[in-house]
């Protein structure tokens, strides 16, 4: 029962610390939505002069349906990683409160277990970075002309796990690249992105029921059902948790 006080209170305080602040949500909004405007500009003459396009022969053999949901299935990869990157954007400053002013030596000193504490951590990032991406989805709907509403609720759900495990595992890196002077949040990104590959590739795969876009059979076979996406994103969610549980103090402490 005191660790589960401890627990709500860490949360509490660290979402009204970014209440607060507010520039680390701002930017990781504006981040994403900036990542989405200059492809969607860059890329909008292509759209417009492929779909327009006749008489090729190469063209001829492409399924015209393949033009029309163009913008869509790029937009829709556009999206994750306006998403990786913003999320990364919070994940560096998610420890600036303790590492400044020596916060980071009371934390060790005090009685408090480390492994709450980086559930808390967790939750409270886990918390803004789904409402920056909530946002981030009002400038898809917008930018690329969204309007598949069937499939909000579950591109919502894979929103949710995904960004879990994101926390779960950007939590820990972050704690270890913590206290570098300069380069901090490149290294994060250098260490994250590649270990965070098998729920990137999972969540990818599940487009068509999160943004209404048709995904083909590849090498591995048929993209999964969503429900089998949430038990597989659900377990990677668990094991990335657990992982960071144990290993999260031992890191800090070092």
């Amino acid at each position: 029962m005191r660790s589960l006080r401890l627990y709500g209170r860490l949360i509490y305080w660290d979402l009204v610390r970014e209440l607060r602040r507010k520039d680390v949500f701002l930017n990781m909004v504006l981040f994403g939505v900036l990542v989405l405007f200059l492809v969607n500009m860059g890329l909008a003459p292509l759209f417009l002069r492929l779909r327009g396009a006749t008489g090729s022969e190469l063209l001829s053999q492409i399924d015209p349906e393949f033009f029309g949901q163009l913008d869509e299935r790029i937009g829709a990869i556009i999206f994750w990683i306006g998403v990786l990157f913003a999320g990364s954007v919070g994940l560096g400053q998610s420890l600036a409160a303790e590492r400044e002013g020596g916060a980071l030596t009371g934390l060790l000193l005090s009685p408090a277990d480390l492994g709450i504490f980086y559930l808390s951590k967790v939750t409270a990032t886990w918390i803004y970075v789904v409402l920056m991406e909530i946002c981030l989805i009002g400038g898809y709907i917008v930018l690329f002309d969204f309007n598949d509403w069937r499939v909000l609720g579950p591109m919502i759900v894979s929103l949710a796990l995904f960004s879990l495990g994101y926390m779960a595992l950007g939590v820990v890196l972050a704690a270890m690249t913590t206290s570098l002077r300069s380069g901090g949040e490149v290294v994060l990104r250098i260490l994250l992105f590649p270990l965070l590959l098998p729920m990137i590739y999972l969540t990818l795969q599940v487009r068509e029921a999160t943004f209404g876009v048709h995904v083909p059979a590849n090498a591995s076979g048929p993209p999964p059902e969503f429900g089998h996406f949430l038990l597989v994103a659900g377990a990677l969610d668990v094991l990335y948790l657990a992982s960071g549980f144990v290993v999260f103090p031992k890191i800090f402490e070092e």
